[in-house]
């Protein structure tokens, strides 16, 4: 393989590891994955072989990775939006585990990103009230599929304190048409309420 004509030796971020790769293959095994440009335009590829143990070459299967590499990219580019985003994003399932939490949800529960994964209310939060309130509205979306919006909603953070939120929870429909899951939005207008003085809850 040619490396530099196939355009393996970029991105950047690629060189190092496919001429690691490729000097690897000195020994037994060889894995690597590269791009070429041709006339569908540019195709990722991913080469798998091993020594041969009849010649001094190599035998391995190469298959083309594009479509699987490009969901992987737009994967890592809505990972990078949802956690730029200083609202509140995050999906749960019908037993109110987390299937999806942003950056801003981690660190509104004060847990490391990632950790509310599998998760649910009751094992971040120690308000047994939100819990509870959380659980009701989930499910209703789910059970409804009607979207929710609550203008003002009280909570109690990590540390004790008060926060109000403004929040949009909506069903996510499966493929047979069934919500299975439900997103939330959340944005904190704690600031906004305490300068309006706004009174109640309207939850």
């Amino acid at each position: 393989i040619d490396v530099e004509r196939s355009g393996a030796a970029r991105p950047p971020a690629d060189r190092d590891r496919v001429t690691a790769d490729l000097t690897a293959t000195l020994g037994e095994r060889l894995a690597i994955r590269f791009w070429v440009d041709d006339v569908r335009g540019r195709r990722w590829l991913e080469l798998r072989g091993r020594r041969s143990s009849s010649s001094a070459g190599y035998v391995g299967i190469c298959t083309d990775v594009t479509h699987e590499h490009r969901a992987l990219e737009q994967e890592a580019l809505l990972r990078t939006v949802i956690d730029t985003a200083p609202n509140l994003i995050f999906a749960k399932d019908r037993d109110g585990r987390f299937t999806l939490a942003n950056a801003a949800t981690a660190d509104y529960h004060g847990v490391p990103p990632g950790d509310l994964i599998g998760r649910r209310d009751a094992d971040v939060n120690l308000s047994v009230e939100d819990v509870e309130r959380f659980r009701r509205d989930d499910r209703k979306v789910i059970d409804s599929l009607v979207d929710c919006f609550i203008p003002e909603l009280r909570v109690t953070d990590s540390s004790g304190g008060v926060r109000w939120f403004q929040v949009v929870k909506r069903p996510l429909l499966g493929p047979d048409g069934r919500a299975h899951q439900v997103l939330g939005i959340a944005t904190d207008v704690t600031e906004r309420r305490e300068r309006a003085g706004t009174p109640g809850d309207f939850d």
